[in-house]
């Protein structure tokens, strides 16, 4: 039923210039996908290349959200050859709804330094975009990031270690057991699995943040983090006389801190500090 919707979306919009249209991410697999935060991911493989302002709206009106990346055939082979993660997903995960699949066949991957870049770093963006959700009071779409910044991260241990990246929760679980990353760390993967499908308040919400961090840590191999907690204690401080501007995670000398951004009322000014 998505399928057609989307497929028949896309073509009756722009018809011949398709090539074809890939299903890939948590839609191909029902075991994963958690209809209420998955979205459905989409490649859409073209003669031309399609302006931006020719698919703005294209979905907006689906009771779900449709993720469609737009590539040329030579567009994908570049990023296939160069290593780009999405790639791997499509060739290893995608399912062909319409087109041929030996476009994606006839694709060679190989895991190089940008696929180790892209994933480590997705890993902290990931935590960065959960806490964001949480401050925002989203606390199931929270959660839906922190699960993605445990399984970039293990998929970047993965490729690093075997040459392959773990596409299902399943491959991410044995990937953990496979390279010895901690019963922890596959406690706190299967915690957000199920948290993703069932939902959660603030108290769960936060409880994960650092639990996510503590799995992160033992991956990345950080020396120290600073817990989740500290920096919203100092961002409850400054609520009385601060505006939130950011707060995100960085990597410091092999160190996880917070960095937070505030608008300063009383010094009229931007402050900004770790913690």
């Amino acid at each position: 039923m998505i399928y057609d919707i989307v497929r028949n979306r896309l073509l009756a919009r722009f018809g011949e210039n398709i090539v074809a249209i890939i299903a890939y991410g948590s839609v191909t697999r029902p075991d994963d996908f958690a209809g209420n935060v998955s979205d459905v991911d989409i490649a859409v493989i073209t003669k031309e290349r399609v302006p931006a302002r020719e698919r703005l709206d294209l979905f907006s009106d689906l009771g779900f959200h449709v993720d469609a990346v737009f590539l040329t055939r030579e567009q994908l082979i570049e990023l296939s050859e160069e290593g780009y993660p999405l790639a791997y997903y499509i060739i290893e995960d995608g399912r062909v709804i319409y087109g041929n699949r030996s476009i994606i066949e006839e694709l060679n991957f190989k895991v190089t330094e940008k696929t180790l870049d892209v994933l480590k770093k997705s890993s902290i963006a990931a935590l960065g975009l959960g806490i964001e959700s949480y401050l925002l009071g989203m606390y199931n779409d929270s959660v839906s990031h922190l699960y993605h910044a445990v399984r970039h991260a293990v998929r970047w241990r993965t490729a690093e270690s075997k040459g392959r990246i773990p596409v299902s929760n399943v491959e991410v679980y044995n990937s953990i057991r496979e390279l010895e990353l901690g019963d922890k760390v596959g406690q706190t993967f299967a915690e957000l699995v199920e948290a993703r499908r069932s939902g959660l308040d603030s108290f769960k919400c936060r409880e994960l943040i650092e639990k996510t961090v503590e799995a992160l840590a033992a991956i990345h191999k950080f020396e120290e983090t600073s817990p989740w907690a500290r920096a919203e204690r100092e961002l409850v401080k400054l609520k009385s006389r601060a505006s939130l501007v950011e707060v995100k995670p960085i990597i410091k000398e092999r160190k996880l801190v917070w960095s937070i951004k505030v608008f300063d009322a009383v010094k009229d000014g931007l402050l900004e500090l770790e913690v």
